[in-house]
């Protein structure tokens, strides 16, 4: 039987269909979270959130800021911000040496051309003591390695401080747009759990767990307390961004733009035996993945995972696997996955 508790968390995430979001300036709003209790000794932090911006601001805003001033007291802090229109993503920490040390998440995921603008779109940021990974719609855009100091992570440490749309430290760094859903795991979620997290639909996007230390999930409405969904009372004190009806009505980015909701594909020659050309139209522009799989079911190769406007596009197939060896004779399928859609077409590769 549930407790009031859990009763109180499912009318919460039930009620999309009046669904809000907060509206922030790029001058002095932001939301300052007050943590009740610190998660320590935990193997990784995943911090995801869905947003909404409608130009480039051409200067530094600030998503997330979680932890310490300095790095000295949290130990750990957590940062997403954006500059212009690229995505960074921090973890700061301590050397072995004692130093402060600062971590980006990737240096080749500045992508100038991601559909950041005029659409939500859902970022999420993992980050384990040795390595940290940044997605955009659920598609993995930038990763890298590093070595901290310490086997645990930790976050809601009460000397830290936990903004959303502010930086702790760089002045003028606020948000400008609109944010809706922040939510905090004491576990680095897999490829699969924020592939889902995006493709899933908001009323069954999250779920009671242990692992759900922090979920802010922005249906109040009204008045200047936010309050934490998760297994803490981490609550929040909103200041100066205001309540607005403009939300997601469901998870897929940019579908009230969509025009079709096919993906046509075509591919020539086939049966081929040197390379196949495999033509993909778009409805929309956004993130696509192309893969190739075997009858059995299993991915032989990666041939697109990247931006792509709409319209006509292409790319061509050596009958290679990923160690670009040729694969046997026989019956392939390529899928194309884009803006939540995904098409599947059979080829004859035959030597």
């Amino acid at each position: 039987m549930l407790d009031m508790r859990h009763l109180l968390i499912l009318l919460v995430f039930y009620s999309f269909a009046f669904s809000q979001s907060l509206l922030f300036d790029d001058k002095d709003d932001f939301i300052s979270i007050t943590p009740s209790e610190e998660v320590e000794d935990i193997n990784g932090i995943t911090i995801s959130t869905w947003i909404h911006k409608e130009k480039n601001s051409n200067y530094e805003e600030t998503l997330i800021d979680f932890g310490g001033t300095d790095s000295k007291d949290t130990p750990y802090r957590y940062i997403i911000k954006f500059e212009g229109n690229r995505i960074k993503a921090w973890v700061e920490g301590s050397a072995f040496d004692g130093t402060n040390v600062s971590f980006l998440t990737c240096a080749n995921c500045l992508y100038e051309d991601l559909p950041i603008y005029d659409q939500w779109i859902n970022i999420v940021a993992v980050y384990t003591p040795n390595s940290s990974k940044l997605y955009f719609n659920g598609m993995l855009i930038g990763s890298s390695i590093f070595n901290l100091s310490a086997e645990s992570l930790s976050i809601f440490n009460e000397t830290g401080n936990y903004f959303i749309g502010k930086n702790a430290t760089v002045k003028d760094s606020y948000f400008e747009g609109y944010i809706d859903e922040v939510a905090v795991w004491s576990k680095p979620l897999t490829f699969v759990d924020v592939k889902n997290l995006y493709e899933n639909n908001r009323s069954n996007r999250f779920f009671y767990s242990n692992d759900l230390i922090g979920f802010w999930s922005m249906e109040e409405g009204q008045g200047n307390i936010l309050r934490d969904q998760g297994i803490f009372y981490n609550n929040a004190l909103i200041i100066g961004a205001e309540w607005n009806s403009f939300s997601r009505t469901n998870n897929q980015i940019g579908i009230q733009n969509v025009t079709s909701s096919e993906i046509s594909l075509s591919h020539y020659p086939n049966p081929f035996n040197s390379k196949v050309t495999l033509v993909y139209e778009l409805p929309n522009p956004g993130l696509v993945k192309v893969d190739i799989y075997d009858i059995m079911g299993k991915q032989v190769k990666s041939l697109v995972n990247d931006y792509r406007k709409s319209g006509i596009n292409s790319v061509k197939w050596d009958g290679t696997n990923f160690n670009n060896k040729l694969v046997p004779s026989g019956t392939y399928f390529y899928k194309v996955e884009s803006l939540g859609y995904i098409k599947t077409k059979k080829i004859q590769f035959v030597k």
